[in-house]
Order: structure tokens, then sequence, then C-alpha cells
């Protein structure tokens, strides 16, 4: 291509590139699956399913002052609103437990009379030393994983799709999150259009950051 001609053509390019932007600040197009925003950031199931293993033995049942699944103690159960699911941890569903899990550690709680309970983090449960510190995702996982994605593509979206996929969290669709992606969509029997084309018959294209 001429420079003079590329010089021409290069706002119309940049401008272009730029109208491809992180899903989560893109209106759906129809017939398209919106982002779907955590309160506040929080973990994946799979985290607390890795901390009941590590606390209990995944023992959802286990009784006590310390009880469930996740050991919650009874005074946070109560705390953070448990008592709407059952009396105690150990009568509620591995998911109600995770539920009020999220809520002593990243989400909090409003109580009936108003007042908010704020959460705590996590250092209730001794296991994170063993498990780890979890990614905490901006998006629910279902509608992340509904979304198309685009090489080059950057973002939260896209970290909290690293998440899901168990990937290093670089914010960046590449080689090694679409292969993972790929997967995921073939196990869940989800669209493979919702990944980009093989990368042998598709260029990269570096999108702008947030």
């Amino acid at each position: 291509m001429p420079v003079l001609l590329f010089l021409l053509l290069l706002p119309t390019l940049i401008g272009s590139a730029s109208c491809v932007l992180d899903a989560a600040a893109a209106a759906p197009a129809a017939g398209r699956v919106g982002l779907t925003r955590h309160a506040r950031p929080m973990p994946l199931d799979r985290f607390w399913e890795a901390i009941a293993d590590c606390e209990t033995g995944s023992e959802w049942t286990n009784p006590g002052r310390y009880a469930g699944g996740l050991g919650i103690y009874i005074e946070s159960w109560k705390g953070w609103g448990g008592r709407e699911f059952a009396a105690a941890a150990s009568e509620a569903s591995p998911e109600q437990q995770i539920v009020v899990a999220n809520r002593i550690s990243t989400q909090g709680w409003t109580r009936p009379d108003g007042k908010y309970v704020r959460p705590v983090g996590f250092g209730g449960w001794g296991c994170t030393k063993v498990v780890g510190r979890p990614d905490l995702l901006t998006y629910t996982p279902d509608t992340v994983i509904a979304q198309p994605f685009a090489w080059g593509q950057r973002g939260e979206v896209v970290r909290d799709l690293q998440a899901i996929l168990g990937l290093t969290r670089d914010g960046v669709y590449g080689p090694q999150t679409w292969t993972r992606h790929v997967r995921h969509l073939e196990s869940l029997q989800l669209p493979r259009s919702l990944a980009p084309l093989n990368p042998a018959g598709a260029a990269a294209v570096i999108l702008p950051t947030e």
C-alpha cells in the first residue's frame, strides 16, 4: 500500500479497531446474552468446593459449632443471613452454604431491618493457606461463557473468562485462552462460534485496553 494512502486510511483503521470493545462496555446485540455484574467481585464456586474438601473432606452435613462443608461458625451463619436457608449450615444445601460464605467474604448482607453487614474477607478459613487466595470475578460465570470473544480482546471480561478456564489472568485473548476456551465450549455443548476462528486462519488484532 502506498505510504500516502496508508496515512489517509489510518484514522479509519484506528477507529474501526476502537469500536471492538470489551463485551462489558458494549450493549448486547440482538439475541446475545448480556453480561451480569456481581454486586461485588466474588470467587468461583470451585474455590469453595476446594475449601470444603480441605476443611471437612467435603462433608456438607458436618455438624457442630463450625458446621457444614465450609465449617461456618454458627454465629457467622446467623449474622450473615444463613437462617433464611436453615437453622445451621449443616442443614442447608451446598449451594446455600456457598451463598452465605460469599456474603461473609465478599458480598456482605442486608438484614431485614435494612442494616448492612459488611463482608470480612477470607481470613476465617484457614484452608486459604492451602488452597490459595481465589480469583474474584466481576461478572457471573454463566454470562461470561455466553459472550463471543475476539482475537486480542482485552479487559475484565477476558480476565474473568481466563479465571473460569483456570488460566493466568493476563486479560488478553490469545492462543492459550483460545485453546482452553474451545475445549470448554465443547464440554458444555455451547456454540463453537463464541470463540474466534482458528488462529491458523485468522490474524490476532490487538485491541485497545479498557
